[in-house]
């Protein structure tokens, strides 16, 4: 009796030590959990423009305010283009962590015999600077699916339209303007173009 406790002894001793060498491989997973929170872009202009040096200026000589295809300048006087063959009028940076719509407008009612249209560069905003510029825009800028390309424009005006679709976070996108004049009255006459980014609507 004794000698089979003694070997029940032994057994479970064995057992004990033969459990020590099975051993489990252990792994950790960091998981994280991100509401995006921050909605921000930047704009850089082309050439030596800004936020406040981006004039239209009639230089055809006539000064009866009636010109077609007037790209961005430097200054009143129509001295140097913003924009080119190789230039983008505005370059738009998604600073943000979401990716993002841009909807733009005129926010205090635009200048009368003014049309004012954009489209998208692409290292530059094509031939002459004017690439995308139709005599009517075949795009409206209503939703995703009609917001401008390189070669066609959406119309800016007193009301939200969307320009750029899905940025996504640290990428730019050219943006490239023009404005026609049908009688426009004489004199430096300003607007303001307002940019608003959104969460995408994807």
């Amino acid at each position: 009796m004794v000698s089979k406790i003694i070997k029940i002894i032994y057994l479970l001793m064995a057992l004990m030590i033969l459990g020590s060498f099975v051993m489990a491989a252990v792994s950790t997973t960091t998981v994280s959990w991100v509401v995006p929170s921050n909605i921000s872009h930047s704009v850089a202009y082309g050439s030596t423009c800004s936020s406040s040096l981006f004039y239209f200026v009639e230089t055809d000589g006539t000064i009866n305010g009636d010109e077609n295809k007037i790209v961005p300048k430097t200054s009143v006087v129509g001295d140097a283009n913003c924009q080119s063959d190789s230039i983008a009028g505005m370059t738009v940076t998604n600073n943000g962590s979401v990716t993002i719509d841009m909807n733009y407008m005129i926010t205090d009612s635009l200048l009368s015999g003014v049309r004012f249209v954009t489209w998208y560069g692409s290292t530059g905003c094509g031939t002459f600077g004017l690439g995308g510029w139709e005599d009517v825009c075949t795009k409206t800028g209503a939703d995703d699916l009609t917001v401008p390309t390189t070669i066609a424009c959406v119309s800016i005006g007193d009301a939200n339209v969307q320009i750029i679709a899905d940025l996504t976070s640290g990428i730019s996108q050219q943006l490239c303007f023009a404005a026609d004049f049908e009688n426009v009255a004489a004199g430096t006459n300003t607007n303001n173009l307002e940019a608003d980014s959104i969460t995408s609507a994807g």
